[in-house]
């Protein structure tokens, strides 16, 4: 089992003889449900996942995933890998030094 601060880590004994702040440490036994665009996964799924529970992440069309496909929710209450869906076949604007990309006369489309 697998405890976390969720309050202050440190607490100052005040000269009226009470302490200032409060610790508050509670047992961490679920991840919450990760919210990734444009994939199988999202923000309407939401809830726990129990402690060692593998997540599978698909994305949807025109898509890629630029991250893990697979996350396992740990002991401490987070995810071993960050999943990523990107769309694909496009080009990202290019950075250009002192100056820019008129975006509104660029062509950055998928193809269907």
């Amino acid at each position: 089992t697998t405890y976390a601060n969720h309050g202050d880590s440190t607490v100052t004994c005040t000269d009226l003889g009470t302490f200032q702040g409060q610790p508050d440490c509670r047992k961490i036994d679920h991840c919450v449900f990760p919210d990734v665009s444009w994939s199988n996964l999202d923000s309407s799924d939401s809830g726990n996942v129990d402690i060692g529970a593998v997540i599978s992440i698909t994305c949807v069309s025109k898509h890629t995933n630029d991250g893990d496909q697979e996350v396992t929710c740990t002991d401490m209450g987070t995810f071993d890998g960050q999943p990523d869906c990107r769309a694909t076949g496009y080009c990202d604007f290019p950075d250009v030094s002192w100056g820019y990309v008129d975006e509104s006369l660029a062509h950055r489309t998928l193809e269907e």
